[in-house]
């Protein structure tokens, strides 16, 4: 009798409700890993673009311009058509997935939103990081130049906001965990 009562008593005491489980759809997993990949066109293109414009009005005397012209005339068509592509895509993925966010703000720890915002984090601070160990080189080597000078800059605007967008979207995710 006393081993009916204990295994009464231990099966009473174990009852727990439930954990609550959200299980999104893959279709969200999807729309998040193609939000991610046109943005990474879309910066890789504009970022292009704007090197492109660069060197074609602010040339470096150093540098052999007709190699660059050429280089940048083959690829500028490219640039723009994967502009012309990837930024609507992302456009829409983004107003679509902030939408779905807002309605249920369990969407925001989806693991793969995440594992994709910490690896563009990283990405982006590796490339913010040596692009300014390039410019402070070319300072100290005596090589810098109008030219160079607006490289490193524009890249550090396209990556930079890149970066602050995400750092400030992870600040806010644990503001609202925590």
């Amino acid at each position: 009798m006393p081993t009916s009562e204990l295994e009464m008593s231990s099966s009473q005491a174990t009852q727990f409700p439930p954990i609550p489980k959200t299980n999104f759809s893959m279709w969200i997993t999807f729309q998040y890993v193609v939000e991610f990949i046109t943005l990474y066109v879309w910066a890789t293109a504009f970022g292009g673009i704007i090197h492109y414009a660069i060197d074609k009005n602010f040339p470096d005397l150093l540098k052999n311009t007709t190699y660059t012209s050429l280089i940048g005339s083959y690829i500028m068509p490219g640039y723009l058509s994967a502009l012309i592509v990837s930024y609507p895509i992302f456009a829409f993925l983004y107003l679509i997935l902030k939408k779905q966010e807002g309605q249920n703000s369990e969407i925001k720890n989806i693991k793969i939103r995440k594992i994709l915002i910490y690896f563009t984090l990283v990405i982006a601070f590796i490339i913010l990081i040596s692009q300014l160990i390039s410019g402070v080189f070319s300072f100290l080597n005596g090589s810098a130049s109008l030219n160079s000078f607006m490289h490193i800059l524009a890249t550090i605007l396209i990556v930079g906001s890149i970066f602050l967008c995400f750092l400030f979207s992870v600040r806010e995710d644990r503001k609202v965990n925590a």
